[in-house]
């Protein structure tokens, strides 16, 4: 019986992960884009594909979504994923290297942004490598955003979740469990 509810549910959660995920796109006071996996007012609702490769959403005009040609020209990359930090990684009070792995290189009409928690990381767009300094404690999501400028269509990464954690006040001279 107890097998039997554990099946139903990876079943269950299978097909939730197989749907894609909806990204919420919006533009704050100051004109910086954001993209986040909550919504926020005025976002707007943008469906991500299951692959991490590819375009997978047209803007228009409208503010709807649609879905990508079958082969936008140039869109397609051979690698599009963040090397570094590795998923469910832990850092111990030191800088976090980053590494998008982009295969082949940023196009000249494709721009690259980068959000950390939801929040965008203005001065590393178009950064293929950079390095996050004084982290607080905490469980992060990084994310990198591709966007074509000629076609207005855009490409997620799979996001990488990462920790870091701080050395204790009360027990400072305990490090990294």
């Amino acid at each position: 019986m107890h097998i039997c509810r554990c099946a139903i549910a990876l079943g269950l959660l299978a097909a939730s992960l197989a749907q894609g995920a909806a990204v919420y796109k919006w533009i704050d006071a100051d004109g910086v884009v954001h993209y986040s996996d909550q919504p926020e007012p005025g976002s707007e609702k943008i469906y991500t594909d299951t692959a991490p490769i590819g375009f997978v959403a047209d803007k228009s005009s409208s503010g709807t979504s649609q879905p990508a040609a079958k082969n936008p020209a140039g869109a397609n990359y051979q690698r599009f994923d963040i090397a570094s930090p590795a998923a469910s990684q832990g850092f111990y009070a030191e800088p976090v290297p980053v590494r998008l792995e982009l295969v082949p290189g940023l196009r000249a009409e494709h721009s690259l942004a980068w959000s950390l928690n939801g929040k965008a990381l203005d001065d590393q767009a178009n950064s293929t490598q950079f390095v996050l300094d004084e982290l607080p404690r905490g469980t992060y999501v990084l994310t990198a955003t591709i966007t074509d400028a000629s076609t207005n269509q855009t490409a997620f990464v799979q996001s990488v979740t990462f920790y870091m954690q701080q050395p204790s006040k009360l027990f400072p001279q305990h490090k990294n469990p």
